[in-house]
């Protein structure tokens, strides 16, 4: 776990600084996106993009510096 941890959040520092932001506040805790549009000055729709973008990046960082890492070479995912 501490090791997926620590690749999780070099992926998070490759996001844009804001992306990251927002990401960590939506998944975080019990934030809506109605209330992270008001704190960050963005519409709902906006504050959707920038979710999927982030989640998007997120998964592939992912699987290139985790899950692909974890499959033994000559073997099929």
């Amino acid at each position: 776990r501490r090791e997926l941890r620590q690749v999780l959040w070099k992926c998070l520092e490759k996001l844009p600084p804001r992306a990251a932001e927002i990401f960590i506040c939506n998944e975080g805790g019990d934030t809506t996106a109605g209330n992270l549009s008001k704190a960050f000055s963005l519409s709902t729709t906006n504050i959707g993009v920038i979710l999927h973008r982030a989640r998007v990046a997120l998964r592939r960082c992912l699987e290139v510096n985790w899950f692909l890492k974890k499959v033994k070479p000559g073997r099929a995912p």
